[in-house]
């Protein structure tokens, strides 16, 4: 893609300045070819296909055609979960299950019915398995001796209140266990157990629940 690109703008350098005028194509075009064999390497995929788009345009009218329309833009991703999705029923199912699970918020058939229909008023379908599998993720965390130490109860409420704001990707025991092995070691702050999971405990939290709810609504991760 971006030797591409690079090759693209050395073509419109090379029209500009065969074509040019006094409206400055030339010295543009000198500006695009070398800011573009430059810049081209760090750019975003989303740069990227921006740039292209414009640099394919420039092309088009140096050729004397005419420019390409907008780039559509991506469709939007619905805020909750609507019974006009197709998804609505399998995803009501989904929560239902995973609220009614022991392992899960193991709550009565009841409970666990209002809980779903609660929670597609608040969350798009796709965010489902995101949203179990971050909750295990911080329960099993919780409830882990190498973890919070937390009992059963415990573990499920902490997971609730923190997985609107997990951030992917943070392996939360390596980065508790860091910050606890610090506390604990003589050669750190020489701290007893119950001082280093209090030291520990509010650090993981700064790293690893930031991210605000709407990463479930916006570019959802499969």
């Amino acid at each position: 893609m971006r030797s591409f690109i690079l090759a693209l703008s050395l073509i419109i350098s090379v029209k500009s300045f065969a074509q040019a005028d006094s409206f400055g194509a030339l010295e543009l075009a000198a500006q695009v070819a070398r800011l573009t064999a430059q810049s081209s390497a760090t750019l975003s995929p989303e740069q990227l296909e921006a740039l292209t788009f414009h640099l394919q345009a420039a092309k088009a009218i140096l050729e004397g055609g005419e420019a390409p329309g907008p780039i559509d833009p991506p469709a939007p991703v619905p805020s909750v979960c609507t019974e006009f999705e197709p998804e609505y029923q399998s995803t009501f199912q989904k929560m239902k299950d995973f609220a009614y699970a022991g392992q899960g918020l193991n709550m009565d058939s009841n409970g666990a019915k209002k809980y779903s229909l609660d929670w597609l008023t608040k969350y798009p379908c796709a965010a489902a398995d995101r949203f179990i599998s971050g909750y295990k993720t911080i329960r099993d965390f919780a409830y882990a001796g190498q973890g919070l130490n937390m009992d059963s109860e415990g573990s499920r409420k902490y997971a609730l209140s923190k997985v609107d704001l997990l951030c992917e990707g943070v392996n939360l025991f390596n980065e508790y266990r860091r910050h606890y092995d610090f506390a604990y070691s003589g050669r750190g702050l020489n701290m007893d157990s119950a001082g280093a999971r209090k030291y520990a405990q509010p650090r993981l939290e700064a790293v690893a629940f930031v991210c605000p709810i709407s990463n479930f609504s916006i570019n959802l991760v499969p």
